[in-house]
């Protein structure tokens, strides 16, 4: 992890930390140690992991949903999510993958949209273009961090600092 990488997911987990409430739930697209490691032990973590090998690896209830027509397994997917309301979100995959597969497949998901969604990785375009076309469909702002990450707040509960 590039010390970029270990600034922007130091300053994403403080984020989360002042603004969610310990013990909310919290679905993470993809997982690893910037993330998962830190907030698993203070929220009720959902992870979606296309790897096996990440399985089980931090504290969250983790799914294996395979990469399926250039997104996760949606089916997969809603397993783990239907039924619940989550406090926040956040996009941190598919490792090298095609996070744009997110909006193929909203309509699809059985997901409340109207929560705080996270977005990692901003400073790469195609990762900025999906978060940028969320907000837009939220209508809301992306509030960006250093171009490294960002939050759209449908609700509007966290103001802009």
């Amino acid at each position: 992890m590039s010390a970029g990488t270990m600034e922007a997911a130091s300053s994403l987990i403080k984020f989360v930390e002042t603004n969610i409430p310990k013990r909310s739930f919290i679905l993470e697209f993809g997982s690893g140690k910037g993330t998962t490691g830190h907030l698993g032990n203070n929220y009720k973590l959902f992870s979606i992991e296309q790897n096996e090998n990440f399985m089980g690896k931090y504290k969250s209830t983790y799914i294996h949903a395979p990469i399926k027509d250039g997104w996760y397994d949606v089916e997969k997917v809603n397993k783990l999510i239907s039924g619940k309301k989550f406090d926040c979100i956040i996009v941190d995959g598919p490792a090298h993958g095609n996070r744009s597969g997110l909006l193929d497949n909203l309509q699809t998901l059985k997901l409340n949209t109207n929560t705080l969604w996270i977005f990692d990785d901003i400073d790469r375009d195609e990762d900025k273009t999906l978060a940028l076309t969320m907000a837009t469909l939220l209508s809301a702002p992306l509030v960006s961090h250093n171009n490294m990450w960002g939050f759209i707040d449908p609700s509007q509960r966290i103001k802009k600092k």
